[in-house]
Formats: C-alpha cells, sequence, structure tokens
C-alpha cells in the first residue's frame, strides 16, 4: 500500500508565476505550450494564475499560506 506525502502539491513562487505569465505574452504561446515548457503539470494552473494577476496585480500571485496562525 502508498502512501501519500502529506505535500503532494507544488508550491509556486510569485516570481515564477509572473516570469510564466510574461514569457506566454511575449511568445504568444497558449496556456498549454507555456504549461509544457515551463514543466508545470496542469494548463489550468497558468489560466488561473492568469486570471488572478488581470484582477489583482502581482500581489494576486503570492501564495497564501494555508492554516497560518500570527500571534501578535
Amino acid at each position: 500500500m502508498e502512501v501519500l506525502s502529506e505535500k503532494s502539491y507544488t508550491s509556486y513562487s510569485a516570481q515564477f508565476k509572473l516570469d510564466v505569465l510574461n514569457y506566454m505574452n511575449n511568445n504568444g504561446t497558449s496556456p498549454n505550450k507555456t504549461a509544457a515548457i515551463s514543466n508545470i503539470s496542469s494548463p489550468g494552473l497558468v489560466r488561473k494564475w492568469r486570471n488572478q494577476f488581470e484582477t489583482g496585480g502581482i500581489d494576486a500571485l503570492k501564495s497564501k499560506k494555508k492554516g497560518a496562525i500570527e500571534h501578535g
């Protein structure tokens, strides 16, 4: 029986996401082709980043830490 790792997803930095979107814009590649070139498993992720960037700019690309609790 295989045991799945707790962290089975890849976390991408905002800079990486921006670089991917810039590449796609500059080269006119589709999200599918851009994902393949950038070694991203899902083209849907590239489309999601593009939508986030169009609506919220660079701040929207920064990953939100899940379950993080700030103590003040």
